[in-house]
């Protein structure tokens, strides 16, 4: 009997400062929820123009950060895509119960892992690992792309621009005016062996290339303020995809900004494919701020090595910040793709929308 009091004891003692540095840490919790009606208004085909509801990118997350003493701190984040739009899909092909052999809620509710890292921060800047930003957007893609939705269709799904990286050990720092951000993307080969390949891991970076289980891409990142109105930015991305087929990335970005107006130009470069093609994306946007109100303008136009259909977009975005973080916004594009298998028309996609982020 006093062995096992002694034992309840030292177990006791041994959780208490367990409990204690759990207790120490800092934690927050955040959340967008960003639900809007959508209009799709094809301008080849005004008979197909539709109307719906959409979920714009809600998320949950969690940060924390703990003391450790000697200027260290031990950091983490996880964040969740959720469905704010609707209770759940039903899908046969995930889960084969329940009535009509499809009781499986495919898609509802918290999705996917968008964000999931820990790391080390000091004096000397921070290291993290795990799926987080990658160096590129955080240099030069939030100047590319600085709307909540529109602008992923020619820097993400035409021009393959990346936003989160997979797999990733992450270095970020600031010297003064300049920023540097440096990212380096391992496999994760599930078997191993030359052949194998897990596609389960990918965002839009981090694959595993099946050739090995090293080094599948690395990034840098550099933002420089000059004075408080103008600040230029670069970044270079090398994603391996398999042998002797590399995506060899290559942005500027320069933003101006004095007494509530801004205006930015850019350029973004991708080398990809076997044989190698070079395609070209250029942008301009203008914006300001005008009481509660911000409004801006975009154009981009895609240039492509080999096909002559080259792609172009106008983006103009609404946002009035009735306080709380609360948002009404409007934003629309008019995109226009005329590669053959992209549906050769033009679209215009409308959103009219809500968001509210919150915190802890």
């Amino acid at each position: 009997m006093n062995k096992k009091v002694i034992a309840a004891a030292v177990s006791s003692a041994l959780a208490v400062p367990a409990v204690a540095s759990a207790a120490d840490s800092e934690v927050s919790v955040y959340g967008r929820i960003n639900n809007a009606i959508q209009y799709s208004d094809p301008v080849n085909n005004p008979a197909g123009s539709t109307w719906g509801l959409r979920n714009v990118v809600s998320r949950l997350g969690m940060r924390a950060k703990s003391d450790l003493g000697n200027g260290l701190s031990a950091i983490g984040r996880y964040e969740f895509f959720t469905y704010t739009n609707r209770e759940g899909d039903l899908d046969g092909a995930t889960n084969t119960t329940g009535p009509n052999g499809n009781g499986g809620k495919g898609r509802g509710g918290i999705n996917d892992t968008r964000l999931g890292y820990v790391g080390l921060s000091g004096a000397w800047g921070a290291v993290t690992i795990g799926n987080q930003w990658s160096a590129f957007y955080d240099t030069v893609g939030t100047h590319i792309d600085p709307t909540y939705t529109l602008g992923y269709l020619h820097y993400s799904s035409v021009m393959g621009g990346p936003y989160r990286t997979s797999n990733t050990l992450k270095y970020a720092n600031s010297f003064g005016p300049v920023y540097l951000e440096l990212d380096i993307r391992g496999s994760h080969n599930g078997t191993g062996g030359a052949t194998s390949s897990n596609n389960a891991d990918e965002e839009v970076l981090g694959r595993d290339s099946g050739a090995n289980d090293d080094i599948d891409g690395a990034g840098l990142g550099l933002s420089f303020a000059i004075g408080d109105s103008f600040t230029l930015a670069g970044a270079y991305d090398d994603d391996k995809k398999e042998p002797g087929n590399n995506n060899k990335r290559l942005a500027l970005a320069g933003k101006f900004q004095a007494a509530g107006w801004w205006a930015t130009l850019g350029w973004y470069q991708i080398k990809r494919g076997n044989p190698e093609v070079t395609d070209n994306m250029w942008q301009a946007w203008v914006g300001g701020t005008f009481g509660k109100t911000t409004a801006m303008l975009g154009y981009n136009k895609v240039t492509f090595d080999v096909d002559g259909n080259d792609p172009d977009q106008w983006i103009l975005g609404v946002y009035h910040n009735m306080g709380g973080g609360f948002r009404l916004y409007y934003e629309g594009t008019i995109a226009n793709d005329q590669r053959p298998g992209a549906g050769g028309a033009m679209d215009g996609i409308h959103l009219f929308g809500m968001r509210y982020d919150f915190s802890t």
